[in-house]
């Protein structure tokens, strides 16, 4: 059962989201509704917010007593491991000083996949597939954060679905000739923000799991974390009354890079839907190809 101060701390956390949408939808570019690793950009993929998210708010230790806003509750899903939330601040920071130990070019390229629509029309007038390739090009320098970039949606048959680049403190679409002008550098994230979701997700009372797990004769660790609302909840790509978010990370057990990122919703009959599947592809130092020079060189 709730307390009046837990309570009191959900209505405000959950206003506080509200407010924060509605004066995005305003003042944010029509395209910026993607959040890059760390940003916004303006390749649009149109994903909703999920959960509430504290990774940017301050911590809220009072409680509420309404219960018209959806929120975490204290259901436990996933086993009780007290330390998977150092477990796994771990293995992201050694990932980060293996990736980022020295200034230069980062090739960063992932899979997505969804069973729910993403809803954005191209230039072309086509529906955005719903599975893509992400393929960026980082340029990191000494204190860790990308100052330039040059990012590819791609389909299945390497056909570019949009592009972008980031240069000069300046985003531009090259697909659709849109600008944001006054961006400043940004830390690349290379668990594409799934970390601090599942850590809002615990600090709202779900719980954070860690296990060992062997997938296709390969050894891993994966942590999970499920939150249910207090009511269901009409995501924004969805059309029917999600209930409960699983949130799942796959590391490689051997080198500890990461493989895969899960978040499936959950619906009111128990019916699982995929909302994105992201698994990396490629995370590697290397040398930027001629081609992708020149579209950053034409495109500033």
């Amino acid at each position: 059962m709730k307390t009046p101060n837990k309570r009191i701390a959900l209505i405000i956390l959950s206003l506080v989201i509200v407010i924060t949408l509605f004066f995005a939808g305003r003042f944010i570019p029509t395209l910026a509704k993607a959040i890059y690793p760390d940003m916004y950009g303006l390749v649009e993929k149109n994903e909703p917010k999920l959960i509430n998210d504290l990774s940017t708010q301050e911590e809220v230790k009072t409680e509420s007593t309404d219960e018209s806003f959806p929120s975490i509750n204290d259901e436990v899903i996933t086993p009780v491991t007290p330390d998977a939330k150092s477990q796994l601040s771990t293995m992201l920071s050694e990932l980060g000083n293996i990736t980022f130990s020295k200034s230069g070019w980062i090739h960063f390229v992932y899979s997505n996949e969804s069973d729910i629509s993403n809803g954005v029309i191209l230039p072309d007038g086509n529906l955005m597939p719903q599975n893509y390739i992400n393929d960026g090009w980082y340029f990191v320098n000494d204190q860790g954060f990308v100052i330039k970039h040059l990012i590819s949606l791609v389909d299945d048959a390497g056909n570019v679905l949009q592009r972008e680049i980031f240069v000069n403190d300046t985003l531009v679409n090259l697909t659709t000739n849109e600008k944001m002008e006054n961006i400043q550098p940004y830390r690349l994230k290379l668990d594409l923000g799934f970390s601090q979701e599942m850590l809002a997700m615990q600090d709202g009372g779900a719980i954070l799991g860690e296990e060992t797990d062997e997938i296709e004769g390969k050894p891993v660790i994966k942590f999970s974390i499920q939150g249910t609302f207090d009511k269901p909840t009409v995501l924004s790509n969805g059309s029917q009354p999600v209930k409960s978010i699983k949130l799942l990370m796959l590391f490689d057990q051997q080198n500890g890079a990461i493989n895969e990122a899960e978040k499936i919703w959950q619906l009111t009959d128990d019916t699982e839907v995929l909302f994105e599947k992201n698994q990396v592809l490629t995370l590697q130092s290397d040398e930027l190809p001629n081609e992708i020079a020149q579209i950053l060189e034409c495109g500033k």
